[in-house]
Parts: structure tokens; C-alpha cells; sequence
């Protein structure tokens, strides 16, 4: 199955992990708190992949994936209220 590159970003930083999925939008289905990432960033190096690949399929990994915030129907988990003025 094709793997993509997500980050869970929490606003001070970022979870970055591969999602095996059927294609990016079922990514974003099923995990709408992250954002797949279609071109590694410029800092991305050799070792930061291979040991961001190597989490796919570990079980800490898998249930870090299901405790994430999902989506309640009227918008993304992801969604940030709008600050007050």
C-alpha cells in the first residue's frame, strides 16, 4: 500500500510520520488533524526518512493514530477557533 508523509502540527511543532493509505485523501479521511505533505520539506535528510518510514505498522504508532482528534461532522478536528477581536 503507498505511504504518505503527514505532520500533526500542534502549534509549537510537529509529529511527522508516513500514513499508509489507498491515496492522500483517504489520509485526510481518516486522520483530518493531519496534513499530508506531498514534498518532504528541504531539511527532510536520508535519516530522517528511513527512520520515519521504519515507524510504519509499529503498534505505538498505529494507536498514536487512532487517539487523534477526528472529524465531528460539521468540520476538521484540525479546524482552530477564529481569535476573538
Amino acid at each position: 500500500m503507498p505511504q504518505f508523509l503527514a505532520v500533526y502540527d500542534y502549534g509549537m511543532g510537529g509529529i511527522w510520520l508516513y500514513v499508509e493509505a489507498p491515496n492522500a485523501a483517504q489520509v485526510v479521511e481518516r486522520y483530518p488533524a493531519l496534513t499530508v505533505i506531498h514534498e518532504p520539506p528541504p531539511w527532510w535528510t536520508p535519516k530522517l526518512e528511513r527512520e520515519t518510514r521504519a515507524k510504519v505498522g509499529d503498534p505505538f504508532w498505529t494507536e498514536w493514530l487512532d487517539a487523534l482528534p477526528r472529524c465531528d461532522g460539521e468540520g476538521s478536528a484540525a479546524e482552530k477557533p477564529e481569535p476573538s477581536q
